[in-house]
């Protein structure tokens, strides 16, 4: 069951994490600058955040496994179309759509995972699922860039589609049933606010947003920066993923063994990573192996707290479906403004602006943490 939920959250990360290191070709394509195409990432974003206001309210009404299939479905089929259309602003829609598919399958495998888990064992189980959208990133995406080179992004868009297929008939035949769910459309628990940890969900609003910038820009960067070819590009991108891999499962072993230190953890990491962020964007004279280093360490330190953070925001609620529902919202709109760091900021004043804005948000999202109630 855990591979199963691995493997789809490694999909789930190659629907925006792809576009990384293929922006400058689609933007080629198109014939748009770099900074227009990036709008591409924030539409997947926003279609995800709109439907996972919605997903706790149907996961509570048709179960959670139904909800994971149609997401991989949804997900699926834009990406295969992305392929064929030829301007941006179809393309915008399409990626718009497919959000919205993968916005019913993230809070569905959240819900789902602690359905399956007790509390005690959330955290450990979560840093094995976040290990996988680090393996998409290590595993897939440089497949997938690199193979570009062969056929084109549309070609490798239409390869992450028949993988999510894939993944959809193996979720479909082995993936075990939730709990039964609510027939009676009164039963079904409304998407608000109350007893939902609201400083928590703000914090992670904050350090999302930091991430979605490093993530979705460093890639772009350093092909801009350092004049990087795509092989090399798509090697190092890898290398960081992975690294976020182990600092996932090293956060998922250290929450499962003591209890007790999750918050710690958190800030750590979070705090860490706020330093990174501002020396890699504002620091333009790091050599390129010193940029390439930095770029590891950051997802080393950021994965390391995800699994702490989950078992925070998932334990001792009344309602852990609407809690995801809002956990799954603060994730996309993290997304959503990080993704528009490249357009706003860096046309106003570059790159430089990119790492202090790293460096507040990382802030904020430990002081927010330490100032929960946990």
């Amino acid at each position: 069951m855990l591979g199963i939920l691995v493997f789809n959250a490694m999909l789930g990360f190659t629907y925006n994490g792809l576009l990384g290191p293929l922006l400058p070709a689609i933007a080629h394509t198109l014939g748009v600058p770099v900074v227009d195409a990036a709008w591409l990432a924030a539409a997947a974003s926003v279609g995800w955040t709109v439907a996972a206001s919605k997903a706790p309210t149907w996961v509570g009404r048709w179960g959670a496994k139904p909800l994971i299939l149609l997401g991989l479905a949804g997900m699926a089929l834009t990406m295969m179309v992305s392929s064929m259309l030829p301007s941006l602003t179809t393309l915008i829609v399409a990626r718009f759509v497919g959000g919205l598919s993968g916005g019913l399958m993230g809070p569905a495998g959240n819900v789902y995972l602690i359905e399956r888990f007790p509390a005690r064992d959330r955290g450990r189980a979560f840093g094995w699922v976040s290990t996988g959208f680090a393996l998409g990133g290590a595993v897939l995406v440089p497949i997938l860039a690199l193979s570009s080179s062969w056929w084109g992004w549309q070609g490798s868009f239409v390869a992450d589609g028949i993988f999510m297929v894939i993944a959809l008939g193996i979720g479909g035949i082995f993936l075990p049933r939730g709990p039964r769910p609510v027939r009676r459309t009164s039963e079904v628990e409304p998407m608000a606010w109350s007893d939902t940890p609201l400083t928590l969900l703000a914090a992670n609003f904050a350090e999302r947003t930091g991430y979605a910038m490093m993530m979705t820009f460093w890639p772009a960067l350093f092909i801009l920066r350092y004049h990087a070819p795509m092989e090399l590009v798509a090697g190092i991108t890898g290398a960081m993923y992975l690294t976020g891999a182990f600092g996932s499962i090293a956060g998922g072993t250290l929450v499962g063994r003591r209890h007790t230190r999750e918050k710690p953890l958190y800030l750590a990491g979070v705090g860490i990573g706020g330093l990174i962020l501002a020396l890699l964007f504002a620091g333009d004279s790091l050599p390129a192996w010193g940029y390439v280093m930095g770029g590891c360490l950051y997802a080393f330190t950021d994965m390391i707290a995800r699994p702490g953070y989950f078992q925070l925001v998932s334990s001792g609620r009344g309602s852990y479906r609407r809690t995801m529902g809002w956990f799954a919202v603060s994730n996309q709109l993290g997304s959503v403004t990080g993704n528009l760091g490249m357009p706003l900021l860096v046309a106003v004043s570059g790159y430089f602006a990119l790492g202090w804005a790293g460096l507040v948000l990382s802030s904020v999202a430990v002081g927010l943490v330490v100032a929960s109630d946990r």
